[in-house]
C-alpha cells in the first residue's frame, strides 16, 4: 500500500526496501534502495542496505561497490567491511587482512563488531589456506559475545524433553485449502530443506524463515515467561 503512494523521500524509500527484504523479496527491494541512495547519497546505511539486497540478488560486483560507498561515507561500519570480505575471494596479492587487523583493536570490546571483523579475518585466512590463523580469529571474534552469554543447560534439557513429549502426541489430519503451511523443528534438523521441497511445488510459495509462528504460538499459549520457546510454552 505504501509503495503505491510513490513516496520520494529517502527514509520512506529505504524503509520500503527493508520491508521487501524482510519478506524475502529482494528483487523488488532493489528499486526502492536505488531511489533512496539517489535521493540521499550521503547516508551510508542506505548504501549498505542496497548492497545487501544486491548480494542476495547475486549481483556481487554491484554489491561490492555499494559496500565500498558505505565505507567511504562511514569507515566505522563493520557490516560493510565484513561483507566485502565475505563476497570477495582473498588472495596473497590482494586481501583485506592488514586493514581488518588495524580495525580490530578499536572494536574488540563490542561483541557484534568483534564478531563481524573477526569472522572476516577468519574467512580471509581460510581463503589463503591458513587454518590455524582462521581458528585463532574465530576464537577472538567470539570471545566477548561468549563472555556475555549465560548458557543454562537445565533450561535446554527441559525444552528438548518437552519437544519429545509433544512429538509423541497424535497430529491432526491434512488440509486441502489454501491456508499457510508452517514448518517447525529444532535447529539444524532440516526445516529449510523441507521448505525447499514443498515450495518446489507449483502451488506453494515460500515466505522464508519468519518469526511469526513462534510469536503467535507464544501469544496463544498464554505463558508469561520472557522466552519465545521454553518447556512451559
Amino acid at each position: 500500500a505504501a509503495a503505491k503512494l510513490e513516496p520520494d523521500d529517502a527514509f520512506t524509500l529505504d524503509t520500503l526496501g527493508v520491508v521487501f527484504s524482510r519478506a524475502g523479496l529482494h528483487a523488488r527491494s532493489l528499486g526502492f534502495y536505488q531511489r533512496a541512495t539517489d535521493a540521499a547519497s550521503d547516508v551510508a546505511a542506505y548504501h549498505y542496505n542496497h548492497g545487501a539486497a544486491l548480494q542476495f540478488a547475486g549481483r556481487m560486483d554491484e554489491a561490492r561497490d555499494a559496500y565500498r560507498t558505505c565505507l567511504a561515507l562511514d569507515p566505522s561500519d563493520t557490516r560493510a567491511r565484513a561483507a566485502i570480505v565475505q563476497i570477495t575471494k582473498q588472495t596473497e596479492s590482494q586481501n583485506e587482512i592488514a586493514q581488518l587487523e588495524q580495525v580490530f583493536p578499536s572494536i574488540a570490546d563490542d561483541a557484534d563488531d568483534a564478531l563481524r571483523i573477526g569472522h572476516a579475518l577468519a574467512k580471509a585466512h581460510e581463503d589463503l589456506n591458513r587454518p590455524a590463523d582462521a581458528m585463532h580469529w574465530l576464537a577472538r571474534a567470539k570471545a566477548v559475545k561468549w563472555a556475555g552469554l549465560h548458557h543454562d543447560e537445565a533450561f535446554d534439557a527441559a525444552v528438548f524433553e518437552a519437544a519429545k513429549r509433544a512429538a509423541d502426541e497424535p497430529g491432526a489430519g491434512g488440509f486441502s485449502d489454501a491456508a499457510p503451511i508452517f514448518i517447525v523443528g529444532m535447529p539444524r534438523t532440516g526445516t529449510t530443506l523441507v521448505d525447499r521441497i514443498l515450495s518446489s511445488h507449483s502451488e506453494v510459495t515460500s515466505a522464508g524463515e519468519l518469526a511469526d509462528f513462534g510469536l503467535a504460538l507464544k501469544q496463544l499459549s498464554g505463558t508469561r515467561s520472557n522466552y519465545v520457546l521454553d518447556a512451559e510454552t
